[in-house]
């Protein structure tokens, strides 16, 4: 998912297990991991939007 939002939308994003196997296990996202979104005050209400946006049609086109 990652690699999909950076080459189809410019989305960057981390994936992995950010050093915590043992939360990702109780989680159940090991050991594929999981997606980190790093928002911050420099982003706005529609960097959010186009994310989302974004997200959606990457599951459906991964579905």
């Amino acid at each position: 998912m990652s690699y999909r939002l950076f080459k189809n939308f410019g989305i960057m994003t981390r994936c992995g297990l950010h050093c915590a196997p043992a939360a990702q296990r109780t989680l159940g996202t090991y050991p594929q991991g999981t997606v980190r979104f790093s928002f911050s005050h420099f982003n706005s209400i529609k960097d959010v939007d186009f994310t989302i946006k974004a997200l959606r049609k990457s599951i459906v086109s991964s579905s």
